[in-house]
């Protein structure tokens, strides 16, 4: 296996450039830095580099909305990506679109809660198909109150010690596997009683306020409510595609060049400066010197010199 040609680059070039040669030898790939401050003397007065990368909130953002919105980011190309190539407004055009991207997440959460309310329901409801009655008119006897819900087997079996009671009376409508689905019915006088030892039992009651007709027609209308929920989803979810097919290519730009600021800054820790000039050393394969060499002629004013490891 053939061992590796390589080229030490001394790199120097007015301190206002450093971010700038940076970025650009961070999108080369082909860099590998060394800490400068080992290649000078300590009486030439250059010293490391400190700070925080400026650039890693911004990123998170991106990262964050890309995941929220479904957008693929794919890693820089080092070959044709322009670091300097984003927005001066990143941070308010990642604000915005975060905003866009929250308020569908919120709305779809709000639907997606609805229709699984409407479900349950539903589900519960479908215990008591058999009961060809309107419940409206269950629920306005005049002086009787009738409640709806399921009672736990285990505790079904005890109601046989007030059989002698006429008002603690439980009629089955559906079973499943640990709960008896039915009904039971008090005079209106009687009903807190009744309700005391129905909770002692540990009977679970059914909401069915406000319910019209009988409950095949209640479970046709709230049937009806979840496609009219669906229909809804199906906008926010199009809106949502649509939000992030027109975001693709921008998020993708910011990422590329906000990826290469970032990791420019972290190589700040291996350049040295001194007054407004900064030194740089690093590692190149020999065979990608003419590579380099075209990246960091972007920058200006920089000068660079080769030399084979020792």
């Amino acid at each position: 296996m053939a061992i590796e040609k390589m080229l030490l680059a001394r790199v120097t070039g007015p301190a206002e450039q450093l971010d700038n040669y940076l970025s650009k030898v961070s999108l080369s790939g082909v860099y590998h830095p060394e800490e400068a401050i080992n290649y000078l003397s300590a009486s030439m007065g250059y010293a490391p580099l400190k700070g925080e990368n400026p650039y890693s909130k911004q990123l998170d953002a991106i990262r964050e909305i890309a995941q929220l919105a479904e957008i693929k980011l794919v890693e820089p190309k080092f070959d044709t990506t322009d670091s300097d190539d984003y927005q001066a407004d990143v941070t308010d055009y990642v604000s915005n679109l975060k905003n866009i991207i929250s308020g569908h997440t919120a709305a779809v959460s709000s639907l997606l809660e609805q229709k699984q309310i409407c479900e349950n329901y539903i589900a519960k409801l479908n215990h008591f198909t058999d009961l060809d009655v309107s419940i409206d008119d269950l629920l306005n006897c005049e002086f009787l109150v009738v409640r709806f819900g399921s009672i736990p087997k285990y505790s079904y079996s005890a109601l046989t010690a007030y059989e002698s009671d006429p008002y603690l009376l439980f009629t089955p409508c559906s079973s499943d596997d640990t709960s008896y689905w039915g009904v039971y019915c008090a005079p209106r006088e009687k009903i807190d009683e009744v309700d005391a030892v129905f909770a002692s039992l540990y009977f679970e009651p059914l909401k069915v306020d406000n319910a019209n007709g009988t409950v095949t027609e209640i479970i046709a209308e709230i049937s009806n409510n979840i496609r009219i929920v669906d229909d809804e989803l199906s906008k926010l979810y199009e809106s949502a595609a649509a939000t992030a097919n027109e975001n693709t290519e921008k998020m993708n730009l910011l990422y590329s060049a906000l990826t290469a600021k970032s990791n420019g800054f972290e190589m700040r820790k291996f350049a040295a400066v001194h007054n407004d000039d900064f030194y740089c050393v690093g590692w190149i394969p020999e065979r990608h010197k003419q590579y380099f060499l075209k990246y960091i002629s972007e920058v200006p004013d920089v000068q660079v010199q080769f030399s084979h490891p020792e």
